[in-house]
C-alpha cells in the first residue's frame, strides 16, 4: 500500500487550527497524557485476567476497520468498531463509561426527588476487618449484615415509617490499606424527612452493630455506620463515576492505600499514593484476589420501582459499553494489518494522544510505527 492510499483508507476531519505534525517517531511512555493511562492498567488487568473478555476488550475488531472517532462537544477521541466487555469492576476504560452514565441516571432521580418535595440521605456501612482476613470473608459478612440490617424490625418499622422511605440505590465499593481489604458500601435514601439526622444515625448503627455481631464479627464503633443529609449525598455524588482525577469509588486514585484500579497502577508503575508494603507482584495478587471476589456483582442496586418512579431505564452495563455518542464524527479509519502494528507493545493510548495533533500528525506516526516493525508502506 502506497502513502496515498493510505489517505484514502481514511475518513479525516480537518480543524481550522490542527496542531503541527509531530516527527516521524514512536512517542515515548512519558509523552502520553495521563487520560491514556487507562489503556496501560487495562493491559495490566488483561494479564491477570487472560481468560475474561477485558482480555479483549477495545482490541479485538468487530468490523473490517477500526475507527477513531472524535467527540464533537468535547473534541476527545475514542475507538469505535472495537469488542468491549462492559466490566464496570476490573476493566478501567469500560469502567468510567459505565460510571460516567450511572453517575448521571443517579443524579437525575435525586433532583427529581428533591423537585417533588423529597430529601435524599447518605448512609454509609462498613465493619472491623484486619490485615490478614480474606476479601472473601469481609465482603460476604458485609453484604449479609446489610440484608439483616435492613430485615430488623427498627430498621423496617421504626426507622422507614418515620423518615417516610420511598427507595434506596446502594453502591459498593472497596479498597486496600494497612488494615486489609475494606469493603463498604454507601447508600442513598429517598425520604419524606429526617427530622434528627443525629438521633436517628444513633438509633441505626444500634441496629447495625446487632447485625454485624450477630455474624461473628467485633462490633463497629461509630465509625460503622454515618448518616449524612443530602448536601453530602449530592457531593458524593457528583464526584462518583467522573473519569479523572477525583474520580470517586474504583476509578478515583487512593491517596494513602489502594484501590482496585490503583493496584493496577502499582504494576505498571505509575501509581502516586502513599500506601505501602504493596509491589508488583502483591499487586497482581490482590488484583486477582478482587477480581475473583467481585465477578458478578453489582456495583448499583435500586430498590424496586425506584428506576421505574425516576424514568431510569433499564440497559446493562455492556449495552453502555457499547454506545457510541450520536454527536461524534469519524476522524480517522485503520485498516486491520495497521491495528495488528498498534496492539503489538499496546500503543493504544499512544494513538489517541497523537491524535490531538492533528492528521498529518498520526501519518507520521503510523509510518514510523511500520518502520519500527520493519514493515514499508508498500508491504502494509
Amino acid at each position: 500500500m502506497n502513502h496515498a492510499a493510505i489517505h484514502q483508507s481514511q475518513t479525516l476531519v480537518r480543524t481550522p487550527n490542527n496542531a503541527p505534525a509531530a516527527p516521524s517517531t514512536v512517542l515515548q511512555t512519558s509523552d502520553i497524557p495521563l487520560k491514556m493511562e487507562r489503556f496501560a492498567i487495562q493491559s495490566a488487568a488483561s494479564s491477570v485476567f487472560m481468560s475474561e473478555r477485558v482480555a479483549k476488550c477495545l482490541k479485538v475488531p468487530i468490523s473490517n476497520e477500526v475507527r477513531v472517532n472524535r467527540t464533537t462537544a468535547t473534541g476527545k477521541f475514542h475507538y469505535a468498531n472495537l469488542l468491549t466487555c462492559g466490566s464496570v469492576w476490573i476493566c478501567p476504560v469500560c469502567s468510567a463509561k459505565i460510571s460516567t452514565r450511572r453517575k448521571t441516571e443517579v443524579e437525575a432521580a435525586i433532583a427529581l426527588h428533591e423537585h417533588r418535595g423529597g430529601k435524599v440521605a447518605m448512609l454509609t456501612l462498613t465493619l472491623p476487618h484486619q490485615i490478614n482476613q480474606p476479601l472473601k470473608v469481609v465482603l460476604d459478612t458485609l453484604l449479609k449484615a446489610q440484608k439483616s440490617f435492613e430485615k430488623d424490625r427498627g430498621f423496617r418499622e421504626e426507622f422507614k415509617a418515620a423518615a417516610g422511605l420511598t427507595g434506596k440505590i446502594r453502591c459498593l465499593e472497596v479498597t486496600y490499606g494497612k488494615s486489609g481489604w475494606h469493603p463498604h458500601m454507601h447508600v442513598l435514601l429517598f425520604v419524606d424527612r429526617i427530622e434528627d439526622i443525629q438521633h436517628t444515625e444513633e438509633s441505626l448503627l444500634a441496629i447495625w452493630k446487632k447485625s454485624v455481631v450477630k455474624l461473628g464479627f467485633n462490633a463497629p464503633n461509630h465509625h460503622g455506620l454515618t448518616l449524612q443529609d443530602g448536601s453530602k449525598a449530592a457531593a458524593y455524588v457528583s464526584k462518583w463515576g467522573l473519569p479523572d482525577e477525583i474520580t470517586k469509588g474504583i476509578v478515583r486514585k487512593s491517596s494513602d492505600g489502594f484501590n482496585p484500579f490503583d493496584l493496577l497502577r502499582v504494576i505498571v508503575g505509575t501509581y502516586t499514593g502513599t500506601g505501602f508494603n504493596v509491589d508488583a507482584a502483591r499487586a497482581r495478587m490482590l488484583f486477582k484476589e478482587y477480581g475473583v471476589q467481585f465477578k458478578g456483582k453489582r456495583q448499583l442496586v435500586w430498590s424496586n420501582g425506584l428506576k421505574k418512579r425516576f424514568g431510569v431505564g433499564e440497559k446493562t452495563n455492556v449495552e453502555i459499553a457499547d454506545e457510541v455518542e450520536e454527536k461524534t464524527s469519524v476522524f480517522f479509519q485503520i485498516p486491520l494489518n495497521v491495528w495488528k502494528l498498534v496492539l503489538r507493545g499496546d500503543r493504544r493510548g499512544e494513538l489517541l494522544a497523537v491524535c490531538y495533533r492533528g492528521e498529518e500528525a498520526v501519518m507520521d506516526w503510523i509510518i514510523a510505527l511500520m518502520d519500527l516493525h520493519g514493515e514499508s508502506i508498500e508491504e502494509c
